[in-house]
């Protein structure tokens, strides 16, 4: 992704990129894939803009979500990241082609049987021209025979090396290709094998067929394999109230172990269509917005958002939070009947999840320029307070609609983001206004590592122990639990007392 700091600067000056002139300073090549540091000095007294591994797009990088890209090259041909990895160094193991754990051992005893081939034929020769220089001077040697002992040697070498070459079974070799050329075309014809969605098994790699056979434990967890990395929002609580709910087929499934019915084993064929039917039953209950949040409990969260309270404005906030605090590409797509739609491009299927919540509650991403970032918040124009968030700006839509929608446009400016790594645990993501006046400060992790930012005076040790109690129950029920915390009513100077140091880092 772009650098935040260059954004940024092209957003706030109108410049073009092509126009901006600047120094480069990267480190020298490592073969770390995520891991880059580099600073760009941009001219005209600019702040200096810090780069990571998230600005440097790697050797073979397809583009998935845009037409063309500008860029600079840092790293070429051996330098990549990409080639070094690729290289097979003499003092590393396993940096080259993938192998089976019998190939591996085949290739060790070809090259003992190569080795005490090659001794044989030294035993013999050097036998040869034992024999040979006592014999030299028999008479019933042919004269084209008679020479010198070493040349004897030589000759004896290859001799006994052409006898013994069966010591090394090149058929086995070949009789394996074979083999696995057999097993790749019954991997690839079984139906078994073969995904709805995505066709037939598809081998990659014939040289590890072998280790198939080999496999004794598969570990495997909820958050990706179970779950087809499709995440789907339920609950959030803020404050002391809970939106959404937290059942889940887990959830179901120990209630029912719980009550004492009496298990019944099924085959899993029946299970995969029990999960189907599952989620089936998801769909028609949520619709397929991304969204695990009820109508009745959607309406109960936005009529307490647009109310003029203390807590109604967390809420708005949280929603707030949820749509602007990732790293998400919202792309306008025309759909065959003509109309505009929004998808998203995320890397992380959490922070999809997050955003198609927020767009269901009303509260959607719609584009990012820049450093430039747009919500558009939709509401029902007899909900309509003037007097709550008067910085927003107003226009209809829908006017033809008997409920009549209004859209409010809230515009942020993007100023860093510090990406989610396994020290830190948490994104966090520093917005500002246009004018520069206010500060919004978002972050969202794992809860052992947000909570404890949090300053005392602002929690007790009560919340405390009712948040874990929370927090237990919902990984319990099989839910993947995020804390959220934001900084508001902060001066832009307080950003420009860090943004130096932050681009030095």
């Amino acid at each position: 992704e772009p650098p935040a700091g260059l954004l940024a600067l092209v957003g706030h000056r109108g410049l073009m990129l092509r126009n901006i002139e600047g120094i480069l300073e990267v480190e020298m090549p490592r073969k770390e894939l995520e891991d880059f540091d580099g600073t760009f000095y941009p001219g005209a007294g600019a702040k200096p803009v810090r780069l990571d591994g998230s600005n440097l797009l790697l050797r073979g990088t397809k583009l998935k979500n845009t037409h063309w890209v500008l860029a600079t090259v840092v790293y070429c041909g051996a330098q990549t990241k990409i080639r070094m990895n690729a290289k097979q160094g003499e003092e590393e193991e396993g940096r080259g082609e993938k192998r089976s754990i019998i190939m591996k051992k085949v290739t060790r005893l070809l090259w003992a049987m190569m080795m005490l081939q090659i001794f044989l034929c030294l035993i013999g020769a050097i036998f040869s021209a034992a024999w040979f220089e006592d014999h030299k001077n028999s008479w019933y040697l042919h004269p084209a025979l008679k020479g010198h002992a070493a040349r004897e040697a030589v000759l004896r070498f290859f001799s006994w090396f052409i006898v013994l070459a069966q010591f090394v079974p090149i058929s086995l070799i070949v009789s394996s290709e074979i083999t696995k050329r057999l097993q790749q075309f019954l991997l690839e014809s079984d139906n078994d094998l073969r995904d709805p969605r995505k066709g037939p098994l598809k081998v990659n790699n014939s040289q590890i067929n072998e280790d198939l056979g080999q496999v004794e434990y598969i570990f495997s967890d909820k958050t990706g394999t179970l779950t087809q990395n499709k995440m789907q929002f339920r609950c959030a609580i803020v404050g002391d109230s809970r939106y959404g709910s937290q059942e889940t087929e887990i959830s179901r499934r120990v209630a029912e172990k719980k009550s004492g019915a009496p298990e019944r084993r099924r085959d899993w064929e029946e299970q995969v269509a029990e999960v189907e039917e599952a989620r089936d039953r998801e769909l028609e209950r949520f619709g397929s917005e991304g969204s695990g949040v009820l109508f009745d409990e959607k309406q109960k969260m936005l009529s307490v958002a647009w109310a003029n309270t203390d807590h109604g404005k967390d809420v708005w906030s949280f929603l707030v939070h949820m749509a602007i605090s990732n790293t998400v590409n919202p792309i306008k797509e025309t759909t065959a009947d003509g109309e505009t739609r929004i998808r998203y491009a995320a890397s992380s299927p959490d922070e999809l999840a997050l955003c198609q919540y927020a767009e269901f509650m009303g509260f959607q991403f719609v584009s990012r320029q820049g450093a430039k970032v747009t919500v558009e918040i939709k509401k029902r124009r007899e909900e309509k307070d003037d007097d709550l968030y008067p910085d927003l700006k107003h226009h209809d839509k829908d006017k033809g609609d008997d409920e009549k929608f209004e859209i409010e446009t809230k515009v942020y400016w993007l100023q860093a983001i510090l990406p989610f790594d396994s020290v830190r645990k948490r994104v966090t993501v520093i917005y500002s206004d246009e004018e520069k006046k206010r500060l919004w400060v978002m972050s969202k992790g794992a809860d052992s590592c947000v909570l404890p930012l949090i300053p005392s005076q602002n929690r007790t040790r009560e919340q405390e122990l009712k948040l874990n109690e929370e927090l237990v129950q919902m990984a319990n029920n099989g839910l993947r639990t995020l804390l959220v915390a934001e900084a508001t009513h902060l001066p832009y100077t307080w950003w420009d007392k860090y943004d130096e140091e932050f681009n030095r880092i």
